[in-house]
């Protein structure tokens, strides 16, 4: 039997899988098109778990056939969709039956499903291993490694034999010359007793006996002959000499170099020729030298100035009394030319309201139809527009061609703020004589 065979087999058939949707369901509903898995279990979850009951392995096609037997007025098309939401969803839970370790983060319906699922796949398994003979399974591991295991299988290692460590000799180099009959060379005693010797000796001198380093030394240069400079720096190493010590004794004491009073300090100070220095205070009683004094003098004095300056700086800052501004009395600007007060113009904005005006601009508004007449009076160059005078239709129709004859008379006269506004008034007294009694 091949291993195809062994794949899980449908065991529910049409007519069983048509009373368990008539035992469960009236109809199909509508919970079957959504996308997402979890839903469909959960809708349909009781469907599912009678379905795993007989077969482990759902086929969309019997539940498609079955739907349509089982309901009537069910269309192909619908039941095809049922049978492969039906069959997605069941699939997902399979596939998370190895992954769900307690259960607690898995949805309940999920869970009982993969339950169930796992518990007819087990079911199954023995019937399918004794129908057919024991297969060897293999693992996939890569081309490469697949081909290297046919054309050079793996043979045995072989095993490691375990030496035992080499034992040193104990024999001397004369017992090894006696065993071949030879006679050992002169040279090779003469050169071991000198190593041995001058291993003694440097050995001696890393220590503080001094006495013993220089009977050794003595012997050595009356049993060797005498060595070369470099060779002797080679086998030498650093240690504690006497005539090191006599050079740092017979070497000369520090001298003073440069000595010189620091005036701001009082003190003298003396540089010597290691690089150290030394400083001495002034003696008093001795008599402290005229620059010293002359130099401490000058710093009180220049102190002195300062704190003077400054006190003269605070007090020129509290005296000057901030000067009031003063303004100018509005009594004559608050009256226009015919002797009425004008309450649009600021008593204390008497320079404003005699300044000339420039930038006279006219412009209409439809709700309610009226006309206005603008100017600036300011001298820089941030421009603030103000109202000089505002024409209704109501009061006046021909607001607009009004409008345009004030604003040319305003230009051509170079008004004032003052003199505009008066224009108002004279239009009222006119439009009052109009109107008859």
């Amino acid at each position: 039997m091949s291993a195809r065979a062994a794949r899980v087999c449908n065991s529910a058939t049409v007519d069983e899988v048509k009373k368990m949707l008539r035992a469960n369901y009236q109809g199909v509903g509508t919970a079957y098109r959504e996308t997402d898995p979890v839903k469909v279990c959960t809708a349909y979850e009781a469907f599912i778990l009678d379905y795993l009951a007989v077969s482990a392995r759902v086929v969309k096609t019997v539940i498609s056939k079955a739907a349509i037997e089982a309901f009537e007025g069910l269309d192909g098309h619908s039941a095809e969709m049922f049978g492969r939401q039906i069959a997605h969803a069941v699939q997902v839970c399979g596939l998370k039956v190895k992954s769900i370790s307690s259960g607690l983060k898995t949805p309940p319906s999920v869970l009982r499903i993969a339950r169930a699922l796992q518990k007819a796949k087990d079911r199954t398994t023995p019937a399918i291993q004794a129908d057919q003979p024991a297969v060897k399974t293999h693992f996939w591991r890569g081309r490469r490694a697949l081909a290297k295991s046919m054309s050079d299988p793996a043979k045995d290692e072989p095993d490691v034999k375990t030496s035992k460590p080499l034992r040193r000799s104990s024999s001397s180099a004369e017992d090894i010359y006696a065993r071949y009959g030879l006679q050992p060379p002169a040279t090779s005693s003469t050169s071991w007793s000198h190593k041995a010797c001058s291993t003694e000796v440097l050995q001696i001198n890393s220590s503080d006996d001094d006495e013993a380093a220089e009977a050794l030394d003595l012997e050595e240069d009356s049993e060797n002959p005498p060595v070369e400079a470099s060779q002797s720096q080679v086998h030498s190493k650093p240690g504690p000499s006497k005539v090191s010590s006599a050079k740092a004794e017979d070497a000369p004491l520090k001298h003073p170099l440069l000595s010189f009073p620091d005036l701001h300090a009082c003190k003298t100070r003396t540089v010597y020729s290691d690089g150290s220095e030394s400083q001495a205070c002034l003696d008093p009683a001795a008599g402290i030298p005229q620059e010293v004094l002359d130099h401490h003098k000058d710093l009180l004095a220049k102190a002195a100035d300062l704190v003077s300056a400054k006190a003269v700086k605070v007090k020129s800052r509290s005296a000057t009394p901030a000067s009031p501004s003063k303004k100018p009395s509005a009594a004559d600007s608050m009256v226009s030319k015919d002797g009425s007060e004008d309450p649009c113009v600021d008593p204390g904005d008497i320079d404003m309201a005699k300044r000339k005006l420039h930038a006279v601009r006219q412009a209409t508004a439809s709700k309610p139809p009226r006309t206005y007449i603008t100017a600036c009076r300011c001298t820089t160059n941030n421009h603030k527009r103000e109202l000089l005078l505002e024409l209704s239709e109501k009061k006046y129709p021909n607001h607009v061609e009004l409008a345009h004859s004030l604003r040319a008379k305003i230009q051509e006269q170079d008004m004032t703020y003052e003199e505009a506004r008066a224009l108002r008034s004279q239009l009222d007294q006119e439009l009052a004589a109009e109107v008859p009694a």
